[in-house]
């Protein structure tokens, strides 16, 4: 079993993503931590599904997007929206913060 605490915070992400592609053979679900987080995440994906021009029709990932409130969102992930948008990923873009998570 593997804590968090076992894994780099600031590389946590790519060990996700490594193990994802490794053992799994569905899409993957993406990480909204941060920018950085979302670039190299879109990054890794076209890399390997063939480019950015392959994901640009096929979103081989999807991600969970949560505002601080119902009409405000943080920089951080405000932006990792924008990655994931500018990568043509799908995304969920949800006020989780209404239902108390």
């Amino acid at each position: 079993m593997v804590k968090p605490s076992d894994c780099h915070q600031t590389a946590a992400h790519l060990d996700m993503f490594a193990a994802g592609l490794f053992f799994l053979r569905e899409p993957l679900m993406g990480t909204p931590l941060n920018r950085r987080a979302a670039r190299d995440w879109v990054e890794l994906i076209a890399a390997a599904y063939g480019g950015y021009d392959e994901l640009m029709g096929f979103p081989a990932t999807v991600s969970l997007s949560s505002s601080l409130s119902p009409i405000q969102f943080s920089e951080e992930m405000a932006a990792s929206i924008l990655e994931f948008s500018r990568g043509g990923q799908a995304l969920c873009v949800a006020a989780l913060i209404l239902t108390g998570s």
